[in-house]
């Protein structure tokens, strides 16, 4: 057919022009454009902000930070353990209209999570729900051991942000559960954006468990091990003042001068905290690590999506053209659910090539089983996405199957015939 053929050119030319100087791969990281750059910049100076968080902006650099992590609005931002909210500060407000936030917090539904840290997290939600006009779209969930590693649904993360805290997975002998946690929640072509504090090289992770510093080379290996590719490094954290040699290791310096606390003199203390305040804060390796994109779809690429599209419109129809599907809407959600109906949420978008496949499968299911009564509701993820926060979906080629009330499947970027058709027949064939 000649709309195959001339889609047969037009892949070719994606594959030379994503190859060519100046072209962006999906996993590169992008300019901010003028109104999101403006609008963080706005964020960074506004009056919800903690003062004494935004005290360190200086040492921790937050807008050159999310430039080179490539974070931007739209996207599906995942931090882990946020503690007391710095970076939710930021990023919730900044993501509240375009895009979606987890703060993925300690585990507090596991035993082992010291109180400490469920009191922490306890405040971090109070902290939340007294400003709802900047938190009410922000996503709580919790990663950590022994069982809660999955905070997100996998592959739907673009970013996962990890400020500080691989010592503390260190110590607690999961750093390798956490990376594979990690690698899972983000899609292909996805980025671990991670800031940790610098050892001086060769030293050991059993030393890293006492001064906080760990040894990069050590953090590069481990993400290896968990699939990541090591992408950029930054120095944007760097500090050349910090020795990386202190009585109590990362904590003597600024905010928390623990060593100088503990001095009974008031005169030898003040010096003492002068000292180390005059170093700052801690000398910090910045590193941008890379989920590979084992099918080469790299679906965020902004010429991909207008390759799909000019596909599509010569095909003649958008992808899954055969498909039999309505407009979703709470009214009929509610009243199918109320007649016990099988119901398939699909949030899709036009220039989304899994979601053609998607949508393609759910065409042959619908050809194939008649008797079935699949009712298929469609949320547009481009041009709805009031309903797609409302149904709490990640990101577009998101599936969500129910039977009557109860929720029997969810999935993002499943494309696979038998395991789409094995959840459909599942729900149908419940009693």
């Amino acid at each position: 057919m000649m709309w195959q053929r001339i889609s047969v050119t037009l892949a070719a030319m994606a594959v030379l022009l994503i190859n060519a100087p100046g072209i962006s791969h999906a996993s590169d990281v992008t300019e901010l454009d003028e109104a999101d750059r403006a609008k963080l910049e706005t964020i960074l100076a506004a009056d919800h902000r903690t003062p004494e968080f935004a005290a360190r902006d200086g040492y921790r650099n937050p807008a050159a930070v999310l430039d080179f992590f490539g974070v931007e609005p739209g996207m599906t931002v995942v931090e882990i353990w946020p503690a007391t909210g710095w970076w939710t500060e930021i990023l919730a407000p900044w993501l509240r209209d375009k895009g979606t936030y987890y703060a993925a917090g300690f585990a507090v539904s596991q035993d082992i999570t010291p109180q400490w840290r469920v009191n922490m997290q306890r405040e971090f939600e109070q902290k939340l729900a007294a400003e709802p006009a900047i938190y009410d779209q922000v996503q709580v969930t919790e990663i950590g051991p022994t069982a809660a590693w999955e905070p997100v649904p996998p592959g739907s993360a673009d970013r996962v942000l990890a400020f500080r805290n691989f010592h503390n997975w260190i110590r607690g002998d999961y750093e390798d559960e956490m990376l594979e946690a990690i690698y899972r929640s983000l899609r292909p072509g996805g980025v671990l954006g991670l800031v940790q504090h610098r050892a001086k090289p060769g030293t050991t992770r059993e030393q890293s468990k006492d001064i906080g510093y760990v040894d990069p080379a050590y953090i590069i290996e481990r993400a290896r091990a968990a699939g990541f590719e090591l992408q950029a490094r930054s120095e944007i954290n760097a500090n050349p003042k910090d020795i990386r040699d202190h009585p109590e290791g990362v904590w003597t310096l600024t905010p928390s001068l623990r060593y100088c606390e503990a001095m009974d003199d008031d005169d030898e203390r003040n010096a003492c905290e002068a000292r180390y305040r005059e170093i700052g804060e801690s000398d910090r390796m910045t590193l941008r690590f890379l989920k590979p994109d084992d099918t080469g779809a790299q679906e965020t690429s902004g010429f991909m999506r207008l390759v799909a599209g000019i596909a599509n419109t010569l095909r003649g129809s958008g992808p899954g053209e055969t498909l039999e599907g309505e407009a979703f809407s709470m009214e009929r959600f509610e009243k199918l659910q109320a007649e016990d109906a099988v119901i398939l949420i699909d949030i899709w978008a036009s220039w989304c090539p899994t979601c053609a496949k998607q949508r393609d499968v759910l065409a042959e299911y619908q050809t194939e089983h008649p008797e079935a009564n699949l009712h298929i509701l469609e949320i547009d993820y481009d041009g709805d996405r009031d309903l797609v926060r409302h149904v709490r979906a990640p990101r577009q080629s998101t599936l969500i199957l129910y039977r009557g009330d109860e929720r029997y499947w969810y999935s993002v970027a499943e494309t696979r015939r038998d395991k789409i058709f094995a959840a459909i027949n599942q729900a149908v064939q419940a009693e």
